[in-house]
């Protein structure tokens, strides 16, 4: 089987597209996930308000107002901020050998000796 040079352009034209579409792709996952990172930093350090229903009960509960439990989360988030930063967490998800099919979440943590 002969393939012409009109079927091997055509070929390399394709090709090129996927590799364009790709790149876009990679693109598109890469603003994401910075993203969702922005996004997570921005919901544990308290920045915007993520949890409105639960400060609503936790309010009723402790019988207080709306604006001291969010003074609270913020307190709570500052202090959980401040003491992240004593540690690092490194993680890493393999497949798991032998029978089962779920994959494993490796976890090493480090603490601010560099010691594990």
């Amino acid at each position: 089987m002969t393939i012409s040079s009109t079927e091997l352009r055509h070929a390399g034209e394709c090709l090129g597209e996927l590799d364009t579409l790709t790149a876009e792709a990679q693109r598109a996952i890469d603003l994401l996930q910075e993203r969702r990172a922005a996004l997570i930093s921005s919901a544990v350090t308290g920045q915007i308000d993520v949890y409105r229903d639960r400060l609503d009960e936790q309010a009723a509960y402790f019988r207080i107002t709306r604006e001291e439990a969010t003074e609270i989360a913020r307190q709570a988030a500052a202090f959980t901020e401040e003491r992240l930063e004593l540690f690092s967490v490194w993680t890493r998800r393999r497949a798991a050998s032998g029978h089962s099919a779920l994959a494993r979440v490796y976890c090493i943590v480090i603490d601010a000796t560099r010691k594990e």
